[in-house]
């Protein structure tokens, strides 16, 4: 499958298997928008995919909370 170029959401982006599903996508060329509770907890991951020449946007939300998630969606 191509995902040159595709937006992806990767929730929990800040550690873990969200932060290696991060990295494989951004190396198969595609466009990322990384998630944690806090903008804190993707910032190094972020600067790192730009500094590689990958598009990557950071969004925070807890994603118990309604309210934020559709802060998150607007």
């Amino acid at each position: 499958m191509n995902i040159n170029n595709r937006w992806a959401l990767i929730t929990g982006a800040s550690r873990g298997v969200g932060k290696r599903v991060a990295l494989a996508l951004a190396k198969q060329g595609c466009k990322l928008i990384l998630h944690s509770r806090s903008l804190k907890g993707t910032s190094d991951l972020q600067e790192r995919l730009q500094a590689a020449g990958a598009e990557a946007h950071s969004v925070a939300a807890e994603l118990s909370s309604i309210s934020a998630v559709e802060t998150l969606i607007e």
